[in-house]
């Protein structure tokens, strides 16, 4: 009888915790050897550097999304996971913010394994406090909605109940087949999210559909450290148009690194992992920013009118 080996699909838009949920995960005491995945948009592989790698093997796949250019690429990672099945309990699959979940089920469908490759479960993070601004930027936001087996409603510190309730409300006649959970910085149970066999391959589904462009990605790697507050506030002035901006930063008189997020009109910076500071190296910044018409020298142009380099 051939090994099975669950593979749990873990989506969502662009901000909504996923990689948050991922080392959550891998840090919790359950025992399971579990093999991740990282899929992310951009060429700068920040997402990748944030997985805590002391709790599991991490393979990045940058620079596309799962349902069109790198689809060949996770066929070979996964074969080559597949192929070392017997030392592991189980395999993430981190999409990235852009990627149609559907892709990696057909990945797993029509491909060939040295073990049985079987879908656990798709679960899609939403952000509480900016729902309506991912569906409203992004026809991929509501097939990650219509993909999910479970639907994770994160940051619900961020909303009242009365808000919560509504989501749900929205949510289920979205996606009637799915169950849903709330969350608060993504913590939650692990028996809720793997080994959960929540995905019916009988349910029936749309085609795949793939990358339309309507978002675009902007990547920069700066040379030197930048200065903290005008820094913070060229964040802001992109508040408008970035759906997501990602950086791995220094600042100017410091020589720690931090992981800047910004989504919406929210930021976050929090010290730098260990392999985020190894990814940066001696730069002083490396940032991608996802959202309507950008590019490169329009985000280094912002630094420099905001005075942060």
């Amino acid at each position: 009888m051939r090994r099975r080996l669950p593979v749990t699909v873990v989506t969502g838009f662009l901000g909504s915790g996923k990689t948050t949920l991922i080392n959550h995960i891998l840090t919790e005491g359950h025992g399971l050897r579990l093999a991740v995945v990282v899929n992310e948009f951009g060429e700068l592989g920040i997402d990748g550097s944030l997985i805590n790698r002391r709790a599991g093997q991490v393979t990045e796949l940058a620079n596309g999304c799962l349902c069109c250019v790198n689809q060949g690429n996770l066929a070979t990672t996964l074969a080559q996971i597949a192929s070392d099945g017997a030392a592991l309990d189980g395999v993430i699959v981190e999409t990235s913010g852009l990627a149609d979940p559907l892709g990696v089920v057909d990945v797993l469908v029509h491909g060939r394994f040295a073990c049985d490759l079987v879908l656990d479960c798709v679960i899609t993070l939403v952000d509480s406090a900016n729902f309506d601004a991912g569906l409203a930027h992004a026809t991929v936001a509501y097939q990650q909605l219509t993909g999910a087996d479970l639907l994770v409603l994160n940051k619900a510190d961020l909303v009242d109940a009365a808000t919560l309730r509504l989501l749900r409300e929205r949510l289920r006649i979205l996606n009637r087949h799915a169950a849903s959970v709330t969350a608060s910085h993504a913590g939650l149970p692990v028996g809720m999210l793997l080994g959960t066999e929540r995905h019916d391959a009988r349910r029936p589904r749309r085609e795949t559909e793939h990358h339309t462009g309507e978002v675009s990605v902007a990547s920069l790697t700066l040379d030197r450290p930048v200065a903290h507050q005008p820094f913070l506030n060229w964040a802001e002035t992109l508040s408008g148009r970035a759906l997501r901006i990602k950086a791995l930063v220094r600042f100017t008189g410091d020589q720690r690194a931090f992981v800047f997020n910004g989504v919406g009109v929210r930021q976050d910076l929090t010290p730098a992992p260990p392999a985020a500071r190894q990814r940066l190296g001696d730069a002083g910044a490396l940032i991608v920013v996802l959202g309507g018409d950008l590019d490169s020298s329009d985000i280094e142009g912002g630094l420099l009118r905001c005075g942060a380099i």
